[in-house]
């Protein structure tokens, strides 16, 4: 528990939740708060003993902006995550601006990405069906149209519950309602004795948020009935208070007083034409606004329109524009005052920091702020050029990186443009909404790359297909269509691949763009491939390489040149080369590790995997994919991840270990469902079905599901380390290694290795006839000629001649 306030004689009786130290195990995608949560006791006992009724499956906490519902409701999570088999997820929608994309975020969030033109509904009410979680949907109150989704996914999904915040009732079948009052105050008639007035929780909260940053603040008998009539004055309103308590450091508590006077009128005192729940937000917003100096003020202002946060550069940059246009040549602010500015919001409570795993700082400004903040910049006529300098800043970042993991070989680069997602989105509407065709054009080529190597294939799709539509003048034209291509490729819709890949080529051909030109070819070369047009696929793949050698940047000119062959390997192995396509794979992978490109090593080595596998190699097969896989770490859910948990899962069920690799495969599934991917190389398509079948007619039903369900439900991260964990495999000595043994002379088939690979683990004739694809009979008679040509009279003999009978020692791999 968190240790209570100073506050003079006594302490305080009111239960206390502290600071998420650690979640429970249903808890994993929880927000962790670093405050205590205060005087919640009854909210909290009202709200587990509503949810625990069978009758309530959707739970609205209502109340002002500013009351406490989202952190309530994560406390109220943590408490029950436990009871929920499956686990809770949160879903934030203060960034979410319409209604329509709310099942977009929901999705997101459950790991569920509808494919082709599968419904967003359909998709998430298959994957929720069965689940027995709890969804906590926090700001609702500006997407309220969106409602009977949440309705949908509950008349779908039995053993679902929803938790959700809003300021306003969804007014819909089911719905459950609980008011969060302000935190108590004390009664203006009572005692003003420090114990009695100690009991509010309040003056709890304002006491040990203005402790927060005054350590020699302490309510005394002087300062209570102050703190109780602030207190008071803002309705005991828990964000008010917080973002008044800090000034402590400022001004005395009777100025303060003297401040709120001024600026905070009662509850029903404000403009009519305002609801409510909004009047003594806004004031406290404007109050401890008007507090600020003009510059930090205008700076305020300017930083809400950054979305999602932002950084130090972006402000500087962004908030920092000056008076040119207008003719006045000097600037607002300079770049000292920008950082400068930022320290006395985050001192105001205006604006917080965080602080990166990577040591990086990024600010932050909640929503209720925010949006104060950007109706001031629209008062003060600023909207429109600041959110045009935003919009240019971005598209000038954007250029900057688009290929930075390939320039550089830093993997960061994506995880920065993954940071700034979301402004970069704000910046492609603020584009289209302004009429800005050019600059939209110029976002969505630069995007391009991005959206394809992090796996945003819907929202990449939607883009680039409604810059195309806006103008498809030449020029970025080119870059357009190729990512298109890219990602329509990788959705499975290979025709519409076809058709933009192939004037994408045409377009980089007239410019003279060799290294979108190779892009393009080697996409072009994967449909032709998926086609069943090895021919066709060879000639473009082929041509690749040699456009590739005219690209001027050395760096890139070898990675098109190994993706190229990387790309011909699987054309050598569709034809059954085994040997080529190990020769072009190997020397792919030379050339990605001296360009020290990791989604192309993790690639290679993925692809040398699958062709140990082919050679029932397995324990070979393995090292490589578990050295693609510790190269993820930083990208887990990317497509090349993805493909390498498949194949280890494909794996584990060839050896025996059914159960593991059905997991592995239901968490591949997933991490495909949620990017869309739905391409797979030919031959790992085969091996795919192959396994599948394997592992059902290997466990029973329940025992496959629970799996599959298990793999579904880990996160990209959790199936990486599933992924890369030892399990146990029989190793394989090769047939006719054994120069003294019964071996010599055996000279069994490839067809007899496999099945003699599958007998040593455990497999039965019907079990290797399914995973082989032959019939049960002539897996018996392959088994006679194996016992017959290694001279032995049973199968655990077989095994032991082939040395497939390792010690428990050398069977991990």
């Amino acid at each position: 528990m968190a240790q209570a306030p100073t506050i003079g004689r006594s302490g305080s009786e009111q239960a206390r939740h502290p600071a998420f130290a650690s979640l429970p195990a249903g808890a994993t995608d929880l927000p962790h708060s670093l405050t205590s949560l205060i005087g919640r006791d009854r909210e909290l006992s009202l709200a587990r003993e509503l949810i625990g009724r069978p009758s309530v499956r959707l739970l609205t906490l209502t109340g002002p902006g500013g009351i406490g519902k989202t952190r309530l409701a994560l406390q109220l999570a943590v408490d029950l995550a436990e009871t929920f088999t499956d686990g809770v997820r949160f879903v934030p929608l203060e960034s979410v601006r319409h209604p329509s994309l709310v099942a977009a975020t929901i999705a997101q969030t459950v790991n569920v990405q509808p494919t082709g033109s599968g419904a967003m509904h359909d998709a998430m009410t298959s994957a929720l069906q069965a689940s027995n979680m709890l969804l906590v949907v926090d700001n609702f109150e500006h997407v309220l149209a969106a409602a009977p989704v949440l309705t949908g996914l509950l008349a779908n999904c039995p053993h679902l519950t929803i938790l959700v915040t809003s300021r306003v009732l969804l007014r819909v079948t089911g719905e459950h309602a609980l008011a969060i009052p302000p935190l108590t105050l004390p009664d203006p008639q009572s005692s003003r004795s420090l114990d009695d007035l100690a009991q509010s929780s309040a003056i709890q909260l304002f006491v040990e948020r203005a402790q927060a940053v005054d350590g020699t603040f302490v309510l005394s008998d002087s300062s209570a009935p102050r703190v109780a009539e602030i207190c008071r004055r803002l309705d005991g309103l828990p964000l008010a208070i917080e973002l008044v308590a800090p000034r402590v450091r400022h001004l005395a508590l009777p100025e303060l007083l003297d401040r709120l006077g001024q600026r905070l009128p009662l509850l029903t005192g404000g403009s009519r034409d305002r609801p409510s729940r909004l009047q003594t937000m806004r004031n406290a917003i404007a109050w401890s606004h008007d507090l600020l100096a003009p510059g930090v003020q205008l700076l305020l202002h300017r930083l809400a329109v950054f979305t999602g946060g932002f950084s130090l550069e972006a402000a500087e940059q962004v908030a920092n524009w000056g008076r040119e246009e207008q003719g006045g040549g000097d600037r607002l602010l300079d770049t000292f005052d920008v950082f400068d500015g930022l320290g006395t919001l985050i001192d105001a409570s205006l604006l917080h920091l965080e602080i990166a795993a990577g040591g990086s700082a990024r600010y932050r400004m909640l929503e209720t702020i925010r949006e104060y903040a950007l109706e001031r910049l629209d008062t003060v006529g600023e909207a429109a050029t600041t959110r045009r300098t935003h919009a240019a800043w971005f598209l000038a970042f954007a250029e900057r990186h688009e290929f930075g993991n390939l320039l550089s070989g830093d993997e960061w680069v994506l995880a920065l443009l993954e940071t700034e997602h979301a402004n970069m989105r704000a910046a492609l509407a603020w584009f289209e909404e302004a009429g800005d065709v050019g600059s939209l054009l110029r976002l969505a080529a630069a995007l391009g790359h991005f959206w394809i190597s992090l796996g945003h294939y819907q929202e990449g799709r939607v883009w680039l297909e409604r810059a195309l539509a806006l103008d498809a003048r030449a020029g970025v034209q080119a870059r357009i269509l190729v990512s298109l291509g890219g990602v329509t490729l990788y959705l499975g819709m290979l025709e519409e691949a076809k058709t933009s890949l192939t004037a994408g080529l045409a377009g980089c051909r007239d410019q003279s763009d060799p290294f979108n030109a190779a892009r393009a070819l080697i996409r072009l070369g994967a449909v032709a491939t998926a086609q069943g047009d090895i021919a066709q696929s060879t000639v473009l793949l082929e041509e690749c390489l040699t456009v590739s050698r005219t690209v001027p940047n050395p760096r890139l000119a070898a990675i098109m040149g190994g993706w190229a062959l990387i790309n011909l390997a699987v054309t050598a192995r569709t034809l059954g080369d085994l040997a080529l396509a190990e020769e072009r794979v190997t020397e792919a992978l030379g050339r990605m590790r001296h360009a020290a490109y990791t989604a192309g090593t993790i690639m290679a080595l993925g692809d040398l995997g699958d062709l140990a596998h082919d050679r029932a190699n397995h324990t070979r097969a393995l090292a490589l994919y578990r050295e693609a896989l510790g190269l993820g770490w930083e990208r887990p859910g990317t497509r090349e991840v993805t493909d390498v948990i498949e194949s280890v899962g494909i794996v584990a069920i060839a050896v025996g270990q059914a159960e593991r690799g059905a997991q592995l495969l239901g968490a591949a599934d997933a991490l495909r469902e949620r990017m869309g991917l739905r391409f797979r190389v030919g031959v790992n398509e085969v091996s795919h079905e192959r396994a599948l079948t394997t592992a059902r007619a290997a466990l029973v039903e329940a025992a496959f599901t629970a799996a599959w369900a298990s793999g579904r439900s880990m996160g990209p991260a959790q199936a990486l380390e599933a992924a890369i964990e030892p399990f146990p495999v029989p190793t394989v000595a090769a047939v006719g290694r054994l120069a003294d043994g019964p071996l010599r002379g055996a000279s069994l088939t490839r067809r007899e290795t496999e099945i003699l690979n599958l007998l040593a683990a455990g497999q039965t004739d019907a079990t290797i006839a399914a995973t082989l694809f032959l019939s049960v009979r002539t897996v018996e008679n392959h088994v006679s000629h194996i016992l017959a040509k290694l001279g032995v009279r049973t199968r655990a003999a077989a095994s032991q001649a082939a040395g497939l009978d390792a010690p428990a020692s050398d069977l991990t791999a």
